[in-house]
């Protein structure tokens, strides 16, 4: 029996004809190695990089990471709107309604920068125009409401103080 390993043996390989037997297209002699990125993309890659960097083919977080920058929140109302409500609330029981406003409107503004985040961009700015339009209105209503309350007091007072109570 003769060493297919051993160069001296005379050993030939049976003929395949023409095909290579590991299917991996043709001969190569020994020590040549193949040419080209074998990292390189195919054609069409719809993750490839424009750059061909293979390391910078996504940026940092989501696929689809939004750039830009989010729509505004109207966070800082709809915390105005809550604290006129609360303040609201202690001076007249209607002060529950740009209490609940508020909230809502808080509601609807932490859920801006997820939605942009997650690539709906349509959801986070109807998101933030609902938080603006709540906050905005739990404002005005709780600031009438409080104004009105004060007039209701001082009036309480000083009717109170003219009748001799």
């Amino acid at each position: 029996m003769t060493n297919p390993y051993d160069p001296n043996s005379g050993y030939v390989p049976p003929a395949t004809g023409g095909q290579d037997p590991y299917g991996a297209g043709a001969y190569q002699q020994p020590g040549a190695y193949p040419t080209g990125d074998p990292y390189a993309s195919p054609a069409g890659d719809p993750y490839a990089s424009p750059t061909g960097d293979p390391y910078a083919s996504q940026p940092y977080g989501a696929y689809g990471a939004a750039y830009g920058t989010p729509p505004e929140n109207s966070m800082g109302w709809s915390i105005a709107a809550i604290v006129v409500g609360a303040i609201a609330m202690f001076s007249c029981c209607l002060g529950a309604i740009p209490l609940a406003l508020g909230v809502v409107a808080a509601v609807k503004a932490s859920s801006v920068s997820s939605s942009w985040n997650a690539g709906d961009f349509a959801g986070a700015q109807a998101a933030a125009d609902d938080a603006k339009k709540y906050a905005t209105i739990g404002t005005i209503v709780g600031g009438v409401m409080l104004v009105l309350a004060i007039v209701f007091w001082v009036v309480y007072f000083v009717f109170m103080a003219s009748a001799g109570v």
